[in-house]
Protein backbone atom coordinates (compact mmCIF):
# COMPACT_ATOMS: atom_id res chain seq x y z
CA UNK A 1 0.00 0.00 0.00
CA UNK A 2 2.84 2.40 1.10
CA UNK A 3 4.48 1.60 -2.08
CA UNK A 4 1.39 2.55 -4.66
CA UNK A 5 1.10 5.37 -2.29
CA UNK A 6 4.50 6.50 -3.09
CA UNK A 7 4.51 5.61 -6.90
CA UNK A 8 1.21 7.92 -7.31
CA UNK A 9 3.16 11.11 -5.88
CA UNK A 10 6.00 10.01 -8.08
CA UNK A 11 3.65 9.99 -11.08
CA UNK A 12 2.09 13.15 -9.85
CA UNK A 13 5.08 14.93 -9.91
CA UNK A 14 5.79 14.02 -13.05
CA UNK A 15 2.38 15.02 -14.57
CA UNK A 16 1.48 17.65 -12.52
CA UNK A 17 4.69 19.60 -10.92
CA UNK A 18 6.07 20.31 -7.27
CA UNK A 19 2.39 22.56 -6.56
CA UNK A 20 -0.33 20.34 -8.18
CA UNK A 21 0.73 17.16 -6.56
CA UNK A 22 0.92 19.33 -3.18
CA UNK A 23 -2.72 20.47 -3.63
CA UNK A 24 -3.86 16.56 -4.51
CA UNK A 25 -1.85 15.35 -1.34
CA UNK A 26 -3.78 18.25 0.88
CA UNK A 27 -7.59 17.55 -0.73
CA UNK A 28 -6.58 13.83 0.32
CA UNK A 29 -5.93 15.18 3.95
CA UNK A 30 -8.64 17.29 3.88
CA UNK A 31 -11.34 14.71 5.45
CA UNK A 32 -8.51 12.42 7.58
CA UNK A 33 -7.17 15.59 9.67
CA UNK A 34 -10.68 16.72 10.88
CA UNK A 35 -10.25 13.81 12.97
CA UNK A 36 -7.44 15.15 14.62
CA UNK A 37 -7.29 18.08 17.01
CA UNK A 38 -5.60 21.07 15.32
CA UNK A 39 -4.80 19.32 12.47
CA UNK A 40 -7.90 20.54 10.15
CA UNK A 41 -6.50 24.17 10.46
CA UNK A 42 -3.06 23.23 9.73
CA UNK A 43 -4.22 21.54 5.91
CA UNK A 44 -5.94 24.63 5.37
CA UNK A 45 -3.59 26.75 5.96
CA UNK A 46 -0.86 24.91 3.92
CA UNK A 47 -3.95 24.31 1.42
CA UNK A 48 -3.92 28.58 1.16
CA UNK A 49 -0.03 28.43 0.90
CA UNK A 50 0.43 26.52 -2.31
CA UNK A 51 -2.32 28.66 -3.64
CA UNK A 52 -0.72 31.46 -2.69
CA UNK A 53 2.80 30.60 -4.09
CA UNK A 54 1.04 29.19 -7.35
CA UNK A 55 -0.28 33.28 -7.68
CA UNK A 56 3.25 34.18 -7.44
CA UNK A 57 4.87 32.48 -9.87
CA UNK A 58 2.18 32.84 -11.97
CA UNK A 59 2.56 36.84 -11.73
CA UNK A 60 6.15 36.27 -13.23
CA UNK A 61 5.09 37.37 -16.46
CA UNK A 62 3.86 40.49 -15.38
CA UNK A 63 6.76 40.85 -12.91
CA UNK A 64 8.51 40.69 -16.28
CA UNK A 65 6.55 43.36 -19.04
CA UNK A 66 4.74 45.36 -15.85
CA UNK A 67 1.30 43.59 -17.32
CA UNK A 68 -1.89 42.50 -15.52
CA UNK A 69 -2.62 38.93 -17.10
CA UNK A 70 -2.43 37.08 -13.70
CA UNK A 71 -6.06 35.97 -11.62
CA UNK A 72 -9.04 33.59 -12.21
CA UNK A 73 -12.44 35.42 -12.85
CA UNK A 74 -15.36 33.62 -12.61
CA UNK A 75 -18.12 34.52 -15.51
CA UNK A 76 -20.18 36.13 -13.49
CA UNK A 77 -18.39 38.80 -12.40
CA UNK A 78 -17.17 39.95 -15.91
CA UNK A 79 -19.34 42.42 -18.33
CA UNK A 80 -20.79 40.45 -20.99
CA UNK A 81 -22.04 42.38 -23.67
CA UNK A 82 -23.10 39.98 -26.47
CA UNK A 83 -22.66 36.32 -26.43
CA UNK A 84 -23.70 33.56 -23.94
CA UNK A 85 -22.61 33.95 -20.47
CA UNK A 86 -23.98 30.21 -19.44
CA UNK A 87 -21.46 28.19 -21.80
CA UNK A 88 -18.05 30.75 -21.10
CA UNK A 89 -15.54 28.94 -18.96
CA UNK A 90 -14.30 31.36 -16.24
CA UNK A 91 -10.92 33.51 -16.97
CA UNK A 92 -7.75 31.80 -16.25
CA UNK A 93 -3.76 33.23 -17.90
CA UNK A 94 -2.20 30.02 -19.94
CA UNK A 95 0.93 28.96 -18.38
CA UNK A 96 3.70 30.15 -20.03
CA UNK A 97 5.42 26.70 -20.00
CA UNK A 98 2.60 24.90 -21.30
CA UNK A 99 1.58 27.87 -23.97
CA UNK A 100 5.13 27.26 -25.36
CA UNK A 101 5.60 23.38 -25.14
CA UNK A 102 1.79 23.11 -27.26
CA UNK A 103 3.48 25.66 -30.01
CA UNK A 104 6.36 23.91 -29.80
CA UNK A 105 5.07 20.65 -31.23
CA UNK A 106 3.14 22.41 -34.54
CA UNK A 107 5.12 21.08 -37.62
CA UNK A 108 5.65 25.20 -38.55
CA UNK A 109 7.46 28.58 -39.04
CA UNK A 110 5.52 30.67 -36.94
CA UNK A 111 6.57 33.91 -39.27
CA UNK A 112 4.39 32.36 -42.21
CA UNK A 113 1.15 31.65 -39.58
CA UNK A 114 -1.41 33.62 -38.12
CA UNK A 115 -2.54 33.15 -34.72
CA UNK A 116 -6.21 33.26 -33.23
CA UNK A 117 -6.66 32.97 -29.22
CA UNK A 118 -10.31 31.80 -29.16
CA UNK A 119 -10.91 33.54 -25.74
CA UNK A 120 -8.03 35.92 -25.46
CA UNK A 121 -9.01 37.55 -22.15
CA UNK A 122 -6.24 39.56 -20.57
CA UNK A 123 -3.82 38.69 -23.44
CA UNK A 124 -1.22 36.91 -22.03
CA UNK A 125 -1.47 34.33 -24.96
CA UNK A 126 -1.22 37.19 -27.50
CA UNK A 127 1.65 38.71 -26.24
CA UNK A 128 3.61 35.02 -25.90
CA UNK A 129 2.53 34.30 -29.27
CA UNK A 130 4.39 37.99 -30.72
CA UNK A 131 7.28 36.95 -28.92
CA UNK A 132 7.47 33.94 -30.53
CA UNK A 133 7.37 34.94 -34.08
CA UNK A 134 3.76 34.60 -35.37
CA UNK A 135 3.27 36.56 -38.33
CA UNK A 136 -0.48 38.21 -36.88
CA UNK A 137 -1.67 37.29 -33.72
CA UNK A 138 -5.66 38.43 -33.25
CA UNK A 139 -7.56 38.02 -29.74
CA UNK A 140 -11.04 37.31 -29.61
CA UNK A 141 -12.97 37.89 -26.19
CA UNK A 142 -16.48 38.85 -25.98
CA UNK A 143 -15.84 39.72 -22.02
CA UNK A 144 -15.63 43.86 -22.53
CA UNK A 145 -13.54 43.92 -19.31
CA UNK A 146 -11.29 41.57 -19.82
CA UNK A 147 -10.88 42.91 -23.72
CA UNK A 148 -10.21 46.75 -21.82
CA UNK A 149 -7.30 44.97 -19.65
CA UNK A 150 -5.77 43.60 -23.25
CA UNK A 151 -5.43 46.46 -24.87
CA UNK A 152 -3.28 48.35 -22.21
CA UNK A 153 -1.33 44.71 -21.87
CA UNK A 154 -0.17 44.72 -25.57
CA UNK A 155 0.72 48.76 -25.28
CA UNK A 156 2.49 48.53 -21.85
CA UNK A 157 4.54 45.38 -24.08
CA UNK A 158 5.03 47.40 -26.66
CA UNK A 159 6.60 50.53 -24.88
CA UNK A 160 8.41 48.23 -22.57
CA UNK A 161 9.91 46.59 -25.59
CA UNK A 162 10.24 49.10 -27.54
CA UNK A 163 9.26 47.40 -30.58
CA UNK A 164 5.93 47.85 -32.72
CA UNK A 165 3.65 44.76 -31.73
CA UNK A 166 1.31 42.56 -34.95
CA UNK A 167 -1.50 42.10 -32.62
CA UNK A 168 -5.23 42.86 -32.77
CA UNK A 169 -7.78 42.33 -30.23
CA UNK A 170 -11.48 41.88 -31.04
CA UNK A 171 -14.29 42.35 -28.49
CA UNK A 172 -17.12 40.04 -30.36
CA UNK A 173 -19.33 36.80 -30.35
CA UNK A 174 -16.51 34.54 -30.95
CA UNK A 175 -19.27 32.73 -32.79
CA UNK A 176 -19.76 35.69 -35.25
CA UNK A 177 -15.93 35.60 -36.10
CA UNK A 178 -14.59 34.20 -39.28
CA UNK A 179 -10.96 33.55 -39.45
CA UNK A 180 -8.44 34.98 -42.21
CA UNK A 181 -8.02 33.42 -45.16
CA UNK A 182 -4.18 33.03 -44.57
CA UNK A 183 -2.71 29.98 -42.76
CA UNK A 184 -3.48 29.20 -39.33
CA UNK A 185 -3.25 27.99 -35.79
CA UNK A 186 -6.40 28.36 -33.54
CA UNK A 187 -5.45 28.24 -29.93
CA UNK A 188 -8.42 27.39 -27.38
CA UNK A 189 -7.66 27.13 -24.13
CA UNK A 190 -10.89 25.58 -23.29
CA UNK A 191 -12.73 28.77 -23.16
CA UNK A 192 -16.47 27.81 -23.83
CA UNK A 193 -18.31 24.58 -24.35
CA UNK A 194 -21.69 23.26 -25.95
CA UNK A 195 -23.52 25.23 -29.00
CA UNK A 196 -20.69 27.93 -28.76
CA UNK A 197 -18.06 26.11 -29.54
CA UNK A 198 -19.87 24.06 -32.25
CA UNK A 199 -20.58 27.13 -34.15
CA UNK A 200 -17.12 28.10 -33.87
CA UNK A 201 -16.00 25.22 -35.17
CA UNK A 202 -18.48 25.18 -38.30
CA UNK A 203 -17.05 28.44 -38.93
CA UNK A 204 -13.10 27.66 -38.91
CA UNK A 205 -14.71 24.23 -40.97
CA UNK A 206 -16.53 26.73 -43.94
CA UNK A 207 -13.33 29.17 -43.70
CA UNK A 208 -11.29 25.97 -44.74
CA UNK A 209 -13.74 24.89 -47.43
CA UNK A 210 -13.95 27.84 -48.96
CA UNK A 211 -9.96 28.69 -48.80
CA UNK A 212 -8.07 25.39 -48.01
CA UNK A 213 -4.75 26.09 -46.42
CA UNK A 214 -2.75 24.71 -43.67
CA UNK A 215 -4.93 24.92 -40.70
CA UNK A 216 -3.98 23.73 -37.07
CA UNK A 217 -6.25 23.75 -33.78
CA UNK A 218 -4.16 23.66 -30.59
CA UNK A 219 -6.74 22.90 -27.75
CA UNK A 220 -6.10 22.70 -23.94
CA UNK A 221 -8.51 21.21 -21.95
CA UNK A 222 -10.43 18.05 -21.17
CA UNK A 223 -14.07 18.53 -21.85
CA UNK A 224 -15.24 15.15 -23.29
CA UNK A 225 -18.15 17.17 -25.36
CA UNK A 226 -15.62 19.34 -26.30
CA UNK A 227 -12.72 17.03 -27.64
CA UNK A 228 -15.63 14.87 -29.37
CA UNK A 229 -16.99 18.21 -31.32
CA UNK A 230 -13.24 18.52 -32.48
CA UNK A 231 -12.96 15.43 -33.54
CA UNK A 232 -16.23 15.91 -35.27
CA UNK A 233 -14.49 17.90 -37.95
CA UNK A 234 -12.01 14.89 -39.82
CA UNK A 235 -9.05 16.60 -38.86
CA UNK A 236 -5.88 14.47 -38.09
CA UNK A 237 -5.77 14.15 -34.65
CA UNK A 238 -2.23 14.06 -32.44
CA UNK A 239 -2.86 13.97 -28.28
CA UNK A 240 0.34 16.08 -26.71
CA UNK A 241 2.17 14.39 -23.82
CA UNK A 242 3.03 17.63 -21.77
CA UNK A 243 5.24 18.01 -18.92
CA UNK A 244 4.35 19.61 -15.70
CA UNK A 245 4.39 23.30 -15.30
CA UNK A 246 5.52 23.82 -12.42
CA UNK A 247 3.09 27.36 -12.17
CA UNK A 248 -0.02 25.62 -12.34
CA UNK A 249 -2.11 23.46 -9.97
CA UNK A 250 -3.91 21.71 -12.50
CA UNK A 251 -2.54 19.90 -15.94
CA UNK A 252 -5.40 19.78 -18.30
CA UNK A 253 -4.72 17.29 -21.62
CA UNK A 254 -3.47 19.16 -24.83
CA UNK A 255 -4.66 18.04 -28.16
CA UNK A 256 -3.20 19.01 -31.74
CA UNK A 257 -5.84 18.90 -34.83
CA UNK A 258 -5.06 19.62 -38.70
CA UNK A 259 -6.73 19.90 -41.63
CA UNK A 260 -6.29 17.64 -44.58
CA UNK A 261 -4.74 19.63 -47.42
CA UNK A 262 -5.63 18.50 -50.55
CA UNK A 263 -7.36 15.53 -49.20
CA UNK A 264 -3.89 14.40 -47.92
CA UNK A 265 -3.41 14.13 -43.89
CA UNK A 266 -0.24 16.58 -42.32
CA UNK A 267 0.78 14.15 -40.47
CA UNK A 268 1.14 15.37 -37.19
CA UNK A 269 1.00 12.43 -35.43
CA UNK A 270 4.66 11.86 -35.81
CA UNK A 271 7.12 14.31 -33.58
CA UNK A 272 7.17 17.78 -35.24
CA UNK A 273 10.27 19.06 -36.18
CA UNK A 274 12.26 20.80 -33.67
CA UNK A 275 12.17 24.57 -33.69
CA UNK A 276 14.40 27.79 -32.27
CA UNK A 277 12.54 29.70 -30.68
CA UNK A 278 13.21 32.70 -28.92
CA UNK A 279 13.16 33.17 -25.04
CA UNK A 280 10.46 35.08 -23.93
CA UNK A 281 12.03 38.09 -22.56
CA UNK A 282 11.93 42.24 -22.59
Amino acid sequence: MRRNRIKDVLESLSTNGPLGTARRVLMHLHEPAKAIPGAAPAVTAMARGVFSLQQFLDASFDRRYGTDTSGVIAVKDLRIEKGSLALGNWYEPAGEKTFRQIILELPIDPRDFVLVDYGSGKGRVLIMAAELGFKRVIGVEFARDLHEVAQKNIEIYERRTGRPNNIEVLCTDATEYMPPNEPLVLYFYSPFTGAVFRKVLDNISASFEANPRPVFIAFYGRNPESLEDLDAMGFDKRELRLKADWTRLTMYRGFIYAAPIGGKRVGIAAVAPPLRMPKLEP
